[in-house]
């Protein structure tokens, strides 16, 4: 916009330089035909007479004159019409009510109006894992302890002993010492406080299952939960005692210090003193940071069971411990309390105080907790990148946890070819990776449709930045998907500020929940933030937050599109209609001999932009739907088309404009041309004056323009029905009312009185401003029917189009449940009778089915067959089978329920969709 109005800026001073330097080339001629003119001022028909100061002030005066009747090619309102029309559309995003989350009870909301239009532009989404992409609802599942792997289901744990074959499940009959001692240390290392579920006190209530926990990390709260649940229960602070109950008997713990948790760090430790003075610390954090400080245990086994549980999605923590002598615990003591009354650079002496502390650690197991996906994240995610934003996730899980996660949630796909950057030790070696992968790609480039997916971690992730972020960055560019795993909050800035140092300046997007995405979405040209479980934290620093991750879809698909759209016809609108009037007023200088004469009273002037044209624009502005919602979600390639500021483009720019020029040269030229002496349009046959010309050329200028804004419309309603009405209506009654009174303190409408009656009562002037306003608008007629046409056949063909998809998924379910961890591309759904399906809601087939609710499904495809019935721990309603589906195999699938059969096939690039009933 302010690139257009440079331009517009340039061409106004431009015109007037041009323009007075050919006055008064003329002027100065001995034979000018000007100095012949009886209207033109004696100061100008002698200028060649004049001195030189005087021939410099008329200079002067004549060049602001001229930049005083052109300046309303720029539109100043333009800019209060922007600002309103960004309000209200913010105020319609937080309206909508597919953006409302009823569990939560929470809308969308806008904190910012300014960046509406950049939601229709991302090329680059940046989403956190944990609470954007899962719900932030952790669950105990597995623990590792004394070469062991414990499973919970239900309130009982049993040990399996072969992790990978998933046999020889056994109950332990009481809970181990080694397992007690796991869980006391995670019931007494956290920052959790305690509440009651009853009205009553919590204080060392006798009834254990009273005992609800509030803590700001979801897998303390879990952890401490699955404590309670066997038997180690965490009763608060009592008397500055930890008090807990391990196995019905009541212990208390002195909490010495508090090392608390740190993205830098990765972990978190107490110093506990027990009934007999022993003194430990326990620690827990990412592998990463405690396998390097232990000093003793299993660390290859425990390391094997946390990577099959990141296999498994499953979130994972270290847990280990030191037992601290009187001397090493004041020494300890001392360095701590140093460290934190220090009032310089206490932060970094903190951080060497617990690397001081944190160390010679002995390990004692690990645990995992699942957090599952949220509802709608895997289509979400594929239509994000149908619409051709490329989504990064970037989390500071372990590398197979997000890898799981990725898969799960359609980020990753097994038709993509993974690529590693992980575990670099060099800047040098990180370096070479980097180009060995570069190569990669390029000979894999050959292969039609092949894509990539590229998974870099937290330390490789820093030797690249130091002095190869440029080839990162082409290696990047060149994947469909990337993942960044084991991340600081910094680092996820970092990742963001290199995506927007690329030359193509690509518009970023951030989402995250927790207050380590701030930074993130703080880097990112717009940021979004979830409003989930882990505070308020991004939503806060977001400049617009939702409560689910796949209320993005529409955010960007719908809103973005549309404001985008709105905005970019509403700023090249303007510049449109203003060019179109004042070009009249150019053109008219060369019929008064340069004299600056204006050929529009000051009431057409004042009232052009305030009243006539833009009340229209403006209800466009926050109505117009040139697609329909439904149209723009279901498919995403719309959204293509809008990116990369396309329709501010130079060519957009260069159309309206000789679009505006077509129109004015329709407008000045047509009226001159019929109002040639001798052709009187009135029927006393009296002439016209330069007052009649300019108000027939204002009113053809009126009508063209506000129609050609009607063509530019799709989303006719009451409100811009009514807009334009209005419009139509002020020009006519208020200059009406002008024409037919004196208004002696608005001295410009005395020339105009009489003026409009006459004009309105000549037949000839209506046939005139109908031909005119007709032929001005006809390419416009064109290029709409054009375009009309063009969107049909495109609506006509969309449910015929393959987007190929490189792994989507059937699920059959019904109608109760939805898929959580892999949502539905297309789903059936039983209902009351009804087989419906979801991808297409208008088009419902109903048929009597039986009532049974059990089912067997079966999937079938080229290379393999799929049957399933219930899922463990589901009742046989909740069965589901999910069917990768290849873009080049024929694949079909099947639902029976009772006698009666739903089926699906799809071969080769064709989808054929039939519901058969046998």
């Amino acid at each position: 916009m302010n690139r257009f109005l440079v331009v517009y800026v340039f061409a106004l001073l431009s015109f007037a330089i041009i323009w007075e330097s050919v006055t008064v080339w003329l002027y100065s001629q001995p034979d000018s035909v000007f100095a012949k003119m009886w209207y033109i001022p004696e100061i100008c028909r002698n200028f060649r007479f004049l001195p030189f100061q005087k021939q410099v002030k008329t200079i002067t005066e004549d060049f602001f004159s001229f930049v005083i009747l052109c300046n309303y090619i720029i539109p100043i309102s333009m800019y209060v019409t922007v600002e309103l029309q960004k309000f209200f559309g913010s105020m319609f995003f937080e309206w909508d009510i597919d953006m409302y989350d009823e569990r939560s009870d929470k809308p969308a909301k806008a904190k910012t109006s300014d960046l509406n239009e950049e939601l229709g532009q991302v090329e680059y989404l940046f989403a956190d894992k944990t609470g954007t992409l899962t719900e932030n609802d952790m669950q105990f599942r597995m623990c590792s302890v004394g070469g062991n792997v414990y499973r919970q289901t239900g309130n009982h744990l049993f040990v399996k002993r072969d992790l990978l074959s998933g046999a020889d499940l056994i109950v332990p009959s009481t809970l181990t010492s080694e397992l007690v001692e796991l869980f006391v240390v995670l019931a007494l290392c956290h920052t959790a406080r305690i509440d009651c579920r009853s009205v009553g006190s919590c204080d060392l209530n006798p009834d254990d299952r009273h005992y609800e926990y509030q803590s700001c990390s979801p897998d303390e709260k879990a952890l401490l939960e699955a404590c309670q649940r066997f038997g180690i229960v965490y009763r608060g602070v009592h008397g500055g005692f930890a008090v807990l109950t391990v196995l019905g008997q009541q212990r208390r713990f002195a909490v010495n210090h508090i090392l608390c948790f740190d993205s830098h760090r990765k972990r978190m430790s107490v110093i506990v003193s027990d009934e007999n003075g022993n003194i430990r610390l326990l620690c827990k954090g990412a592998e990463t940071a405690i396998f390097e400080r232990v000093v003793k245990g299993e660390i290859e086994m425990v390391e094997t069971h946390i990577n099959e549980f990141a296999k498994k999605g499953l979130r994972t923590l270290v847990v280990a411990t030191r037992q601290l002598s009187q001397e090493e615990f004041l020494d300890y003591d001392s360095i701590l309390n140093d460290a934190k009354t220090s009032l310089e650079n206490r932060e970094e002496k903190l951080s060497k105080a617990y690397d001081i502390v944190e160390d010679k650690l002995v390990l004692l197991g690990a645990t995992a907790v699942e957090d599952r996906l949220q509802d709608g994240v895997m289509e979400t995610v594929h239509a994000l990148r149908e619409a051709g934003i490329k989504v990064w996730v970037v989390t500071g899980d372990k590398e197979e946890t997000a890898v799981n996660v990725s898969y799960s949630a359609g980020h990753f796909s097994h038709e993509m070819n993974t690529l590693s950057l992980t575990k670099q030790g060099t800047s040098a070696d990180c370096g070479t990776a980097i180009e060995s992968l570069l190569s990669e790609t390029e000979k894999s480039g050959e292969v039609k449709g092949q894509a990539h997916a590229l998974v870099i971690d937290g330390k490789s992730l820093t030797l690249a930045l130091e002095g190869h972020s440029d080839r990162l960055l082409a290696l990047c560019k060149r994947c469909a998907a990337v993942l960044c795993c084991r991340l600081t909050p910094l680092q996820k800035s970092l990742i963001v500020r290199l995506v927007k140092s690329d030359i193509s300046r690509p518009t970023t997007a951030s989402v995250g929940d927790g207050a380590n995405d701030v930074s993130m979405i703080q880097e990112s040209d717009v940021g979004l933030g979830i409003m989930g479980r882990e505070g308020r934290q991004a939503a806060r620093y977001s400049d617009y937050a939702f409560a689910r991750f796949s209320f993005l879809r529409k955010a960007l698909l719908v809103h973005g599109h549309l404001f985008y759209h709105r905005i970019a016809v509403l700023v090249q609108y303007f510049f449109y209609k203003n060019v179109a009037m004042v070009a009249a007023q150019i053109y008219f200088t060369f019929f008064s001999a340069a004299s600056a004469q204006t050929l529009f009273s000051g009431y057409y002037l004042m009232f052009f932009n305030l009243f006539f044209t833009a009340l229209p624009i403006m209800v466009f502005g926050v109505f117009e739907k040139h697609r329909s919602i439904s149209q723009l979600m279901n498919d995403p390639s719309l959204y293509r088309g809008i990116r990369g500021n396309q329709m501010l483009s130079n060519w957009n720019f260069l159309r309206w404009n000789l679009l505006a020029i077509w129109h004015s040269l329709v407008f000045f030229f047509g009226a001159l041309f019929a109002f040639q002496p001798g052709n009187s349009p009135f029927n006393n046959g009296l002439d016209y004056g330069i007052d009649d010309l300019g108000t027939v050329v204002m009113t053809v200028c009126v009508l063209t323009v506000n129609i050609k804004l009607i063509l530019e419309t799709y989303n006719i309603n009451g409100m811009t029905a009514g807009a334009f009405f209005l419009s139509f209506a002020a020009y006519f009654v208020m200059t009406l009312v002008c024409s037919s009174l004196f208004w002696t303190f608005f001295s410009d409408t005395v020339d105009l009185h009489g003026s409009f009656q006459m004009m309105l009562g000549s037949a000839y002037v209506w046939f005139l401003i109908i031909l005119l306003t007709f032929t001005a608008l006809l390419p416009d007629i064109v290029i709409r029917t054009i375009r009309d046409t063009t969107n049909f056949r495109h609506r006509l063909n969309i449910d015929d189009v393959n987007h190929n998809h490189v792994n989507s998924y059937l699920s059959i379910v019904p109608d109760r449940h939805h898929p959580t961890v892999r949502p539905p591309v297309r789903t059936w759904t039983f209902n009351n009778g009804a087989v419906v399906d979801s991808s297409s809601p208008d088009s419902v087939q109903r048929m009597t089915i039986s009532p049974r609710r059990d089912f067997a499904g079966s999937v079938s495809s080229r290379s393999r067959l799929i049957s399933t019935s219930s899922a463990e721990g589901e009742s046989p309603a909740d069965s589901k089978v999910y069917l990768p589906l290849m873009a080049s195999q024929r694949t079909s699938a099947s639902l029976s329920c009772g006698s009666y059969t739903t089926s699906f096939s799809r071969s080769g690039s064709c989808s054929t969709r039939r519901l058969r009933f046998d």
